[in-house]
């Protein structure tokens, strides 16, 4: 348990109410919520200027940042969660990025080509529900931004893109199609006609 304007989180007994002080951590000032990852050696931490940050906060060591800050978000325009273990994802504005907290060099990006209002995302985060942002002031003065505008449901899952592309195309990128993709390629997507 947080309480807003303290720095620790707070463990409690729910048989008796009481806190369990030895469980006390102490994380940022501005600690606003937080909450631990499958893998409770890490913690996920809302801070009260909307920033994410992922803590180590393994027992007999004191607590420290080990990926962020992310941020600070916009209301409604962001979701996160993890998918076991120390894995971690956050989608928000145009990204969604999936980090291991135990592995803080690991990144795995996936860039969208608008900015996205995150309503929810699949325990796993590899679906996600999302309505692409017309105007960055819509929030402002819209009370119903999402009005008449549909969600998407889409699915990050590489292989199933590169079956549907190959489908659709039904032949190998040209290299003035690949420098329009962000990211690194593989030399060959479609599988060769000639081996099938």
């Amino acid at each position: 348990m947080s309480v807003q304007g303290e720095p620790d989180v707070h463990t409690i007994d729910l048989r008796t109410g009481r806190e369990d002080r030895k469980q006390r951590i102490r994380l940022a000032e501005d600690l606003l919520t937080a909450e631990y990852l499958p893998d409770t050696r890490y913690m996920a931490v809302l801070t009260t200027g909307r920033i994410v940050e992922v803590w180590s906060v393994e027992k007999g060591a004191p607590p420290r940042k080990m990926l962020g800050p992310f941020g600070p978000l916009e209301p409604h325009r962001w979701t996160m969660g993890s998918s076991g273990g120390s894995e971690f994802f956050l989608a928000y504005e145009n990204t969604m990025v999936r980090l291991r907290a135990d592995d803080p060099e690991y990144r795995d990006t996936f860039v969208f080509s608008r900015v996205q209002r995150f309503q929810e995302a699949t325990k796993d985060g590899r679906t996600l529900l999302s309505i692409p942002v017309e105007d960055d002031l819509e929030d402002l003065y819209d009370d119903a931004p999402d009005a008449g505008r549909s969600p998407t449901l889409f699915r990050i899952d590489p292989a199933l893109w590169k079956e549907q592309l190959c489908g659709v195309v039904g032949r190998e990128l040209t290299p003035e199609e690949r420098t329009a993709l962000s990211g690194e390629l593989p030399n060959r997507i479609c599988p060769d006609p000639a081996q099938d």
